[in-house]
């Protein structure tokens, strides 16, 4: 059974030569990341990793060594600098590098809700893998919250499992909706023609997703499951009445991150439509193809004229991470009737830089093979490549550019 200790006394508990793994997203903790922060000079030597976090880093200080396989803007500098270690990897490797031991794991923090009758403690808003490392690391530290929702699924710790237990009364870190664009407004009507009835929907963040979910919400389709990560909007979907009512024996929602408000967490709470997993199954492309219909639909930072997509880099620069883009594209592929779709603008903001690209540069990595993307979707329109050789492709793709780079792009192909 674990033991209850404050914050300090639960972070007293970590050596300097420990390797410490912290919560992403809305599961942050925050008060160990302070804690560790306040302790640095103790600490030094300590090596700290995680995914996406919605914090301010505190306990980027000297002697404190971290690692991230997603990159958000307060860390960008220092990984450009090397003070931060950036791992290229999907997530759906980051448990098995864990467990393999070709990375470090001593202590596993998760911030859960408080253990109901039965001793369990959910993992609410975060279950990606803070889950399935807790259930492997030698000790276990627990940041408890009230506000932290009881979600249903593979989400939850029995208290016997957890080592130290530190209560803590704060918000969750919230992820508030993107602003709709005009241009954002297009591409969403552009994709809603291509999600019928039925379909298990998986979308990131941002307004692109943004304003096809709002046209869900507004349209007649309807029977609609979401996958991957939780938004404000499924709430919407839901009051709707455009989410699946559960009657294949699967929930409305299958999620491994809640991005969100106090709104969505409330609506998680205690309730079996939707669930919560880890990433083990949610990015397993054999789950993911066990849904007829599934459509995934994720951004890019360009799309070269082979269909080849940049997701996280751009001028030499680490933007964010490879995530789950690549598994839910050979998922959804798999999937009987499934649609892989990427969905950008086609220039940047000022309009200046195309984003669809003659090819990638050299030095650029490939986060969704050729071989995997199927639709390319602009504002100026759907190419879909599936079948399509590589000059048909290539015209396809030059049809959804800015109308000022087709001319180059056509020169390009010759």
């Amino acid at each position: 059974m674990g033991r209850w200790v404050s914050v300090a006394e639960a972070v007293g508990t970590l050596e300097p030569t420990s390797a410490v793994l912290l919560p992403p997203g809305a599961g942050g903790a925050s008060a160990i990341e302070r804690e560790i922060a306040g302790q640095a000079d103790r600490l030094r030597g300590l090596d700290v990793y995680s995914g996406l976090l919605l914090s301010d880093y505190p306990f980027l200080q000297e002697g404190i060594r971290y690692t991230t396989w997603h990159v958000m803007p307060p860390v960008r500098n220092a990984v450009a600098e090397g003070t931060v270690r950036f791992l290229p990897i999907r997530g759906s490797q980051v448990s098995h590098l864990f467990r393999s031991g070709r990375l470090p794991l001593d202590v596993a923090v998760v911030h859960v809700s408080p253990p109901d009758g039965d001793g369990l403690c959910s993992l609410g808003t975060s279950t990606s893998y803070p889950l399935a490392l807790a259930r492997s690391a030698p000790t276990v530290i627990a940041q408890v919250n009230a506000r932290m929702p009881r979600v249903a699924g593979d989400a939850s710790l029995h208290i016997s499992e957890i080592d130290w237990l530190t209560e803590v009364d704060e918000p969750l870190g919230e992820h508030d909706r993107a602003a709709i664009t005009p241009t954002a407004a297009t591409i969403g009507d552009h994709l809603t023609a291509l999600i019928p009835s039925g379909t298990t929907l998986q979308v990131g963040i941002g307004a692109i997703p943004e304003a096809l979910l709002q046209n869900l919400c507004n349209s007649d389709i309807g029977d609609l499951r979401i996958y991957g990560m939780g938004v404000d909007a499924i709430v919407a979907l839901a009051e709707a009445g455009r989410l699946r009512s559960g009657d294949d024996g699967r929930p409305s929602a299958l999620c491994a991150e809640l991005m969100g408000t106090t709104t969505l967490f409330d609506y998680a709470d205690g309730n079996p439509a939707l669930e919560m997993h880890p990433f083990d199954t949610i990015l397993d492309p054999a789950h993911i193809a066990s849904f007829e219909g599934f459509v995934s639909v994720n951004s890019a930072v360009q799309v070269d004229l082979m269909g080849q997509a940049n997701v996280e880099h751009l001028g030499g620069a680490q933007l964010s991470g490879i995530g789950g883009g690549y598994d839910f594209a050979q998922g959804a592929w798999l999937s009987p009737g499934g649609k892989c779709i990427i969905a950008m603008p086609s220039t940047n903001r000022r309009g200046d830089v195309s984003r669809i690209v003659a090819q990638l540069d050299p030095a650029t990595p490939v986060g969704v093979p050729r071989h995997f993307t199927q639709y390319v979707v602009t504002e100026h329109g759907v190419a879909d490549l599936a079948g399509l050789g590589l000059r048909e492709r290539a015209e396809a793709l030059i049809a959804v550019a800015a109308p000022l780079f087709r001319d180059e792009l056509a020169d390009s192909v010759g």
